[in-house]
């Protein structure tokens, strides 16, 4: 049997289908896209019942505006995504500023469609910057404002455009979608919200099938995170709560729900769950302030030190460094200090440990720290070592000398010119510094150093004729 070859797609074959055909076929997928049903609407002529607005010529203009940004076709990179969040951002400040105090049905209404760009913008644009995701996160926290502003609102009318918000979310673009609708939803369109949620899941759960088990944990997901953001709300910590246990994910949380029992005044209950031995938090979330001040609040102020100086050791951070001080007296606070430099001179992290050095004023062991693991430093940590290398100039010439030789030779690696002007500078202070050291211990001088770094990368032209 032959096989039966696709047809070609062109204007002949698609009006071969007929009109009216072809016209259902457009409407059903207008009916499944916000941008195309825009992009129809836009090219339909008017018709006689249109609203009043389509009249006012600053509506008009809105309008061309946002279905200039409609219509775009075609990839671009990253540069596009700056133009077209810049474009969003001043449509946006337009029906801000002069549509939404007279007319705010009408401003949400075309806030909406700005938000509904997300479906074709995104794949038309790279933004790895981030301009146009964060001028949709904008138009999506004025739309809010504009609907709160729309006094013949109902509670069901804005809780259906949260939730249908909620559901159609595939770029994050909508995640405070309902916290930046709060006003607008007041407290009867909360309820309506939280019926839907829990409408939802009811369905999902009587209609579950083992076809498709990701995407129903994260349809199930989207649900409780609606309920934990209705509970943010309201300020209800134990719905907060019990939204994380029915999705199974409240381990993961513990420190979001300490958080919200700390600021409850509920610090016992706080105390269990950031102390949870099978919390699985992410390791970037640090929770050792919040530990220290639940402590501190039920009286254990010598725990919260505990706390604070553990997570110092491990880190290095200043911050938890000068919160270990206050919480000790005046006399402690020397000894203290020389724990600190201990700790940070034997860190595996040698740039942590430097950075220390050079915040709590110790140049001292800085230096030492420099003169024996010059080998460990990675001269991309430039905002580290350059200030190091400045602190430690007027005292430890030798040390500041070796980190400004190794920031040079690390510009002189990557072979970039933009970069030349930064290492010409630091070579030019290593070589400055050189002519007032007469003991090198068992560094290279300074002529020996030239020397080799001319014969390594001699052949960069462009630095060399910089310098």
């Amino acid at each position: 049997m032959a096989r039966r070859t696709k047809p070609f797609l062109d204007e002949d074959t698609l009006a071969s289908l007929g009109a009216r055909r072809l016209a259902r076929l457009v409407i059903d997928q207008a009916g499944k896209n916000p941008s195309l049903r825009h992009k129809l609407e836009a090219l339909l002529p008017g018709v006689d019942n249109a609203p009043p607005e389509s009249s006012n010529p600053m509506i008009r203009s809105l309008e061309r505006r946002i279905g200039v940004l409609e219509n775009i076709d075609g990839y671009d990179d990253w540069r596009s995504a700056a133009a077209l969040g810049a474009d969003i951002g001043a449509i946006r400040h337009d029906i801000i500023d002069d549509l939404l105090p007279d007319n705010p049905r009408m401003a949400a209404k075309l806030l909406a469609r700005l938000v509904d760009l997300q479906h074709t913008l995104f794949d038309m644009a790279d933004d790895s910057d981030g301009e146009l995701g964060n001028a949709l996160f904008a138009v999506v926290d004025d739309w809010g404002r504009a609907w709160a502003m729309v006094g013949d609102r109902t509670p069901k009318e804005v809780a259906d455009i949260v939730f249908e918000a909620v559901e159609d979310n595939p770029y994050g673009v909508l995640d405070e979608v309902i916290p930046d609708f709060a006003d607008a939803l007041g407290d009867n369109g909360l309820k309506v919200m939280e019926g839907l949620f829990r409408a939802e899941l009811s369905k999902q759960h009587a209609s579950e099938s083992d076809d498709d088990p990701w995407g129903a944990d994260w349809a199930r997901s989207r649900q409780y995170r609606g309920l934990q953001d209705i509970a943010d709300i309201k300020g209800d910590v134990d719905a907060f709560i019990a939204a994380h246990e029915a999705n199974g994910t409240q381990l993961v949380y513990v420190v979001e729900i300490a958080q919200r029992l700390h600021k409850a005044g509920r610090p016992d209950e706080a105390l269990r769950w950031i102390e949870r031995p099978d919390g699985r938090a992410h390791p970037n979330n640090d929770s050792t302030d919040l530990h220290a001040a639940i402590l501190i609040d039920l009286g254990r102020k010598d725990e919260a030190f505990a706390v604070i100086w553990h997570a110092f050791e491990i880190t290095l951070s200043p911050d938890h460094y000068h919160s270990s001080l206050e919480m000790r007296s005046e006399k402690d606070r020397a000894n203290l200090k020389d724990k600190a430099v201990i700790i940070a001179q034997g860190h595996e992290d040698v740039h942590l440990a430097l950075a220390l050095l050079t915040t709590i004023n110790a140049p001292a062991e800085a230096s030492s720290l420099v003169i024996r693991r010059r080998g460990t430093f990675n001269a991309r940590a430039y905002w580290i070592l350059r200030p190091a290398a400045k602190a430690l100039t007027p005292e430890f010439p030798l040390a500041a000398t070796a980190l400004y030789r190794l920031l040079a030779e690390g510009t002189l690696r990557t072979g970039k010119t933009k970069y030349y002007p930064y290492g010409i500078r630091d070579l030019r202070q290593a070589t400055l510094l050189a002519e007032d050291i007469s003991d090198w211990q068992d560094m290279e001088e300074h002529e020996m150093f030239m020397d080799r770094i001319r014969a390594e990368h001699g052949k960069k032209r462009t630095f060399w004729a910089q310098w």
